[in-house]
């Protein structure tokens, strides 16, 4: 009965995608992951990658943000930037300040940060 065991163990791995089912422990870890954005500082320039650790529900424009510090855009250049997804057919679209990274786009290829 020991192998009957192990499948339950099994169904209790399954049920660790519910809801609630990693209880406190999960709920202590912070939600937060790590995204690549290829900051281009002027038309033309060369890119640079930078990694950021943000929350899962950053918003673009929270983001844009980061880039902006941490390529030291004075503020009255941000407005001229903005944050852009790349998408599978390798188009670039801008993203809303509002619009959360994780799901402005199904299969973003990367970001970018770079002049509208």
């Amino acid at each position: 009965s020991s192998s009957g065991g192990g499948g339950g163990g099994g169904g209790g791995y399954d049920a660790g995608y519910g809801a609630d089912a990693y209880g406190e422990e999960y709920a202590e870890e912070d939600e937060v992951l790590e995204v690549v954005i290829n900051i281009v500082r002027q038309p033309g320039a060369a890119v640079q990658e930078h990694a950021f650790v943000i929350d899962e529900e950053a918003t673009a424009g929270a983001v844009a943000t980061l880039c902006g510090d941490a390529v030291h855009l004075p503020p009255h250049q941000r407005h001229a930037y903005a944050l852009f997804v790349m998408r599978e057919d390798e188009s670039l679209r801008a993203l809303a300040a509002h619009e959360n990274l994780l799901t402005a786009d199904p299969n973003p290829i990367a970001f970018y940060y770079q002049m509208k």
